[in-house]
């Protein structure tokens, strides 16, 4: 698996199907217009590290928190 975008379309491979389906998630979940600039890294590791504790404690509400859910729930929904 490699990672889901809230931005423009991610392509998933359906093993099952045997095929590749794109969604655009960004619009099926109705989130914000996000663009590159809105999930850049940091230029430190400290900076990327306060955002990721920053999430862990719920004070973001922007496109990281919505990139980490996305793809948590992808991960537990493909964990059964």
């Amino acid at each position: 698996m490699d990672e889901l975008n809230v931005m423009g379309k991610s392509r998933v491979f359906d093993s099952y199907k045997n095929k590749v389906e794109e969604f655009k998630f960004g619009s099926i979940l109705n989130l914000p217009k996000y663009n590159l600039d809105d999930i850049k890294q940091m230029q430190s590791v400290e900076d990327n590290i306060k955002i990721v504790l920053d999430i862990l404690s719920g004070k973001r509400n922007d496109a990281y928190v919505d990139l980490v859910c996305l793809n948590s729930g992808n991960i537990l929904h493909l964990s059964g």
